[in-house]
This record gives structure tokens, sequence and C-alpha cells, in this order.
């Protein structure tokens, strides 16, 4: 297993050398240099036999007990160190972690100590991460939910996420459902009922979320892309945003979903517009065109 180390950071930033420390503070894990580390280990490994020999144990399980608790403890040092490198490799030139509430934090740790596997770390760093660039981006309760989330479950909203519009991928536009170009991407009616389940979207299978639209023009942004729409009236018109809305958590988690965009169904989209007809000619605008 290859794991991170503060030396594949490179020279240390001041927010990845504060993240550093108030994880440290919070979990009492020590982040040295690799050699220093594995010099540590050694020297540790050596203690720990000699202390184990010392012990007046009075049979073989209190020994495996020991042992096992050790292991325990190693394992979760390992994961909370490779968590915070992680999301170390994801801040923003001013984020603040000290500003991280210390509750929030030994909360986080405490959930997350466990999970081994990388899919799931990757997206533990970028909570760790979101929450140190913009200090109140997740709640406890997302990170609750995101423990006892499967991978399996964590892959399904990540597919779903390829669908997300907006500067934080916090719409989805789905037109049909039932339509190829979300099947195969494993979005289907029993996929989208198991999302709603998980409290992540509101899935609306006979009809259509709206928002109202006040102005003429309206930049849906999708990815680096965006879609020059034009609407009949100033204000008050009604958008069609398709079978589902994210919940709150559902918007908490999205941005940080790891997913490639689908110029597929980017396109596909542009020719629903077309045929409502809500597709104009391109106008100025701070984002890329479609």
């Amino acid at each position: 297993m290859n794991l991170i180390t503060i030396n594949d950071l490179g020279k240390l930033s001041e927010p990845i050398t504060k993240l550093i420390e108030v994880t440290a503070r919070a979990t009492g894990v020590i982040f040295e240099p690799y050699q220093t580390v594995r010099m540590a280990k050694a020297d540790a490994k050596a203690n720990r036999i000699r202390s184990l020999a010392e012990l007046d144990l009075e049979d073989e399980l209190e020994q495996k007990t020991i042992q096992r608790l050790i292991h325990q403890e190693k394992r979760k040092h390992i994961n909370i160190e490779q968590i915070t490198l992680q999301a170390a490799q994801s801040l923003d030139d001013d984020a603040k972690p000290n500003d991280i509430d210390e509750d929030w934090l030994v909360d986080f740790f405490n959930k997350s100590e466990t999970v081994s596997n990388k899919e799931m770390q990757s997206l533990w760093a970028k909570i760790l991460a979101g929450e140190a660039n913009q200090n109140g981006s997740f709640s406890k309760r997302t990170t609750t939910f995101v423990s006892s989330m499967s991978k399996e479950e964590a892959q399904l909203f990540t597919s779903l996420c390829q669908f997300c519009w907006g500067t934080k991928k916090e719409s989805v536009f789905i037109d049909d459902y039932k339509n190829d170009i979300y099947t195969k991407a494993g979005i289907t009616y029993q996929s989208l009922m198991e999302l709603e389940a998980l409290g992540l979207i509101h899935f609306f299978p006979n009809g259509h979320y709206t928002a109202t639209i006040n102005s003429k023009l309206f930049w849906p942004v999708y990815f680096n892309k965006s879609a020059p729409l034009q609407f009949p009236k100033d204000h008050g018109n009604q958008f069609k945003m398709g079978h589902v809305d994210l919940t709150k958590l559902g918007k908490e988690l999205s941005p940080i979903c790891d997913t490639e965009p689908n110029y597929e169904y980017l396109n596909h989209m542009a020719s629903v517009w077309k045929k409502e007809g809500l597709w104009s000619v391109p106008h100025d605008s701070p984002n890329s065109k479609v």
C-alpha cells in the first residue's frame, strides 16, 4: 500500500502547517518526515516488545488482547494521517484550518479514523479540506451520514453528480430518467429511489421541479461550461428543472464528488432546451460557453 508522507507535500505552506497542527491537537497524531517516522517506528516496536515481555500476564489471551489494541491504534493513526495529508493537498491558499471548530474536528476524526478504503478516505479528505477552506461547509449531520455510507452508495451519488449544474454543483437536471443518457450511467428509477431513501435527493418521478428565473437571460453552469438560455419575460419565468432535486445533505456533498463532465449529456440538454425554445444566440458571459 502506497502511503502519502509529509515529504510528498514538499515545502509546507502556512495553511498546510496549520492543518497538521490542529489535527495533532485534536487526535494526538504527530506528523514527522518519513525517515524520522521510520526510525521512531523501529524504536517503538523494540520498546513495545520489551514492555510486553515485562508484563505479568496471566495467559496468552491477555497478550493477544494487548497486541490487538496496539494494531487497532496503529491503523487509526495511519488513517488519520492519510486523510489529513490528502486534505492538505486540496487546501486553498487562503484556507484557515485554525477556524475549524475543535468539537467538529474531534467528531470528524472519531468518525473517520477507522476508514482504510482509499476511495472513502478521499471523500473524508475532501470534507476536511472543504471545512478548512470555508468554515461551516459541512455539518455534523453530514459527517454522521458519510460515516455510515457504503462505497457503493458513494459511487452511485458520484454518478448522479455528472448531471449536476451550478458553480457548486447544487442543482440536478434530469429531464427524463428513463432516457439512455441516464440509465447507462446507472441512474434509474430504482437507484433514484435509493438515493432518496438515503436522504440525498428528492425524487418526483411523475412530474418536474421548477425554479423561478427573474431575468430574461440565464446561464446555467455545467462544470466550466455555461448554456445561454433566453426567457420570454424579464421576471417570473418558470424553468423546468427535472425529476430530481438535491436535499441540503446532497448539496453539501455534491461539490466534493470527484466526477467528470459528460458531454454527451450536455449536448442532450442543449437539444432539450432548443426544443423548448430557450436556447439563445450566445451572449457575453463570465463563463465559458457550450
